[in-house]
C-alpha cells in the first residue's frame, strides 16, 4: 500500500523537476519537495518494524 504512495510522490517529483528544468519553478523551492519524497521513499523501503 505504501509503495503505491511512494510511486505517486516520485511521479509528482518527476513532473516538478521537469517544470524546474523549464524554469517554471525556482531553485529554492524544488529542493524541499525532492527532500520530502526522498525521506518518504526511504521510510517505505525500510522493513516493517525497523522504525
Amino acid at each position: 500500500m505504501l509503495t503505491g504512495l511512494s510511486i505517486f510522490f516520485v511521479g509528482a517529483v518527476l513532473c516538478l523537476n521537469g517544470l524546474w528544468l523549464l524554469s517554471r519553478v525556482q531553485d529554492r523551492e524544488i529542493w524541499v519537495i525532492n527532500l520530502f519524497v526522498a525521506a518518504v521513499s526511504f521510510f517505505v523501503a525500510l522493513p516493517p518494524g525497523s522504525w
